[in-house]
């Protein structure tokens, strides 16, 4: 580099850590008080605190515009919405404002899409792949979490046991 600019060297020191196993997540998480956040709603019903679903069966998902699986998965959750008025979703990406309530308006994604900004409710879940579904009960423990588009026969019936 010439000129006003100079070159700049920088020396790191850089610890990997494996990926947690989903087995791992599921025991730090599983039986548990959900991590509470509170994010801003973008679109859907104005819900992007967990302490406003307390009362009802949640599902927590963790998606992305760019993800395949998001895709197939967020039709199955529109229509868990509309089947079971009682339970609440909330969807949470961290990508730009304005990508995040393009896809949810395109899509017809009429539950609570939120966006974490930092990173920071995605890291208290341990989110380590896109879809992850998060299913809470309603006194806010997390009850079962699922990576990928997900068996949603198994997801229908966890949630249909928490509503009794």
């Amino acid at each position: 580099l010439g000129g006003p600019f100079k070159a700049l060297a920088i020396s790191l020191d850089v610890t990997l850590e494996a990926r947690p196993d989903l087995a791992d997540v599921q025991r730090k998480l599983v039986g548990k008080p959900a991590p509470d956040f509170a994010l801003a709603p973008l679109s859907g019903p104005a819900v992007g605190k967990l302490a406003d679903v307390r009362g009802h069966v949640a599902i927590v998902d963790f998606w992305a515009t760019w993800c395949g699986p998001c895709a197939m998965a967020m039709p199955h959750l529109v229509a868990l919405g509309h089947k079971y008025k009682e339970l609440r979703i909330i969807g949470i990406s961290d990508e730009d404002t304005a990508d995040i309530t393009k896809y949810a308006a395109d899509h017809g994604i009429d539950y609570t899409i939120a966006r974490d900004v930092d990173d920071v409710v995605t890291g208290h879940y341990l989110v380590t792949g896109l879809p992850t579904l998060v299913i809470i009960d309603k006194a806010g423990t997390v009850r079962a979490l699922h990576v990928g588009a997900g068996d949603f026969d198994a997801i229908e019936a966890e949630v249909q046991q928490l509503l009794k």
